[in-house]
């Protein structure tokens, strides 16, 4: 008779397992298997490679209970954060630590720490910032090992071109600065040219006027001569040299100064063309109302004594008048002392205007200093774009690279911060343009 199997309710409930109280329970087959060791272990090499120093990165590999052969790279998420380029997985190569040129890792034996080496192809050439992660594999694992990197790529000819295109903006940038300065000073100097011209046109009528009157044939006789006008004209066209007002700093300088803005003189440049400007009235007056007029009436040296008196007269007033109103009443009674008629004889070149050696070399000695100052200006310029654009940036060489060496140069303010910031306005400013609303 079979013995009957009574199965408790509570175990039933409980899950324990059906059959005889003394029944032997099978092992779990797993529970005697033991984990093997990892097949591969990286220690990553720094973060940073620069392709400017060495072309490879040292790290090392650490195997468990077997050998790995065929160390490669299958994965590389390497970016240029700016140009988007990528330096990709055929790019790079696990090489031996000895050994020139690259000799793959093709094996590792177990239980050892091999360092190798990661290097870049020679015909990666591309500039910029790589960063991302580089993924190792052996045959044994089929998990790849990753690790992170950044990658600074750039050669010595792209950064010598990033210092060149600073020195050439930086030379740009002098040029505006001289062009506008040249317009400033054209423009200053204006009104002194053209009163110098009036003063050298009346200057030309009264040695026109001097050959027209017959001069005695006695060199010891005195000569019909405006001495004193001339002389005040020739202190006035001194005044108005561009010499002397530069030597005043009523304009500025043939070059630019680069080691301090010149002072205001405005209010005494205005009052020294004022002056001038009415001494060029008053000698035009006096030429209108007295020295043509006498030129008309003269006919003969007989003449000559009664002539000198009125030149004399008219001199002195060339002289000493203050304001153009002074001069046609005076004039006009003096050429009523005197009557007769005159010929007419060709006019003559006008004279040049000297300067004074003085100021001929305070103005070479001012040239010279402020040329070493541009110049050493302009090498300091060059110098800290280097060290603010090219140095920090171990992958220099993208084409925004060089846009911002010549903005840089250029002296435009948003290089060291964001190109974005840049505006019309902002470029504007830097060549000295007024933009109108």
């Amino acid at each position: 008779m079979h013995a009957l199997l009574v199965v408790s309710p509570i175990a039933l409930l409980l899950g324990a397992p059906i059959g005889s109280p003394g029944a032997a329970q099978s092992p779990d087959p797993t529970a005697s298997r033991r984990a093997p060791a990892p097949a591969l272990t990286i220690i990553p090499p720094p973060q940073r490679l620069s392709l400017l120093d060495t072309r490879s990165a040292s790290f090392t590999i650490v195997t468990g209970d077997s050998a790995v052969h065929n160390l490669r790279v299958v994965h590389s998420t390497l970016q240029d954060a700016t140009t988007a380029a990528l330096l990709g997985a055929q790019w790079l190569q696990v090489c031996a630590l000895a050994g020139t040129p690259c000799q793959p890792a093709s094996s590792i034996a177990p239980h050892r720490s091999e360092p190798v080496l990661l290097t870049v192809d020679t015909g990666f050439r591309s500039p910029g910032v790589f960063t991302g992660s580089v993924s190792v594999a052996v045959d044994e694992s089929p998990d790849p090992r990753s690790f992170e990197l950044t990658v600074s790529s750039s050669t010595p000819s792209r950064r010598h071109w990033g210092v060149a295109l600073i020195a050439l903006a930086v030379l740009a940038s002098a040029c505006i600065t001289i062009l506008r300065h040249r317009i400033t000073r054209g423009r200053a100097l204006m009104p002194a040219v053209q009163v110098a011209t009036w003063l050298r046109d009346s200057k030309a009528a009264i040695e026109q006027a001097e050959r027209q009157i017959g001069q005695p044939n006695d060199p010891a006789a005195p000569r019909a001569e405006l001495t004193e006008t001339k002389s005040r004209i020739d202190k006035d066209l001194q005044n108005l040299s561009e010499n002397s007002l530069i030597a005043m700093g009523y304009v500025p300088p043939r070059v630019p100064l680069a080691f301090a803005a010149p002072a205001d003189k405005s209010a005494e440049y205005k009052q020294l063309l004022t002056q001038t400007a009415t001494s060029a009235a008053i000698v035009a007056e006096l030429l209108t109302v007295g020295l043509r007029p006498l030129v008309e009436r003269w006919k003969a040296p007989k003449d000559l004594a009664a002539l000198l008196v009125v030149w004399r007269t008219l001199d002195a007033l060339g002289r000493d008048a203050q304001t153009p109103a002074e001069v046609r009443p005076k004039a006009e009674a003096a050429i009523r002392t005197y009557d007769g008629q005159a010929g007419i004889v060709q006019s003559f070149a006008t004279s040049s205007n000297p300067h004074t050696a003085t100021v001929n070399q305070l103005i070479a000695q001012e040239v010279h200093a402020n040329g070493l100052l541009w110049l050493g200006w302009g090498v300091m310029t060059v110098f800290a774009g280097w060290a603010a654009v090219i140095a920090p940036n171990a992958g220099f060489g993208t084409s925004l690279d060089f846009v911002k060496c010549v903005f840089w140069g250029l002296g435009l303010q948003a290089v060291g911060q964001q190109l974005q910031q840049l505006t019309p306005s902002t470029v504007a400013a830097t060549f000295g343009v007024t933009i109108s609303r």
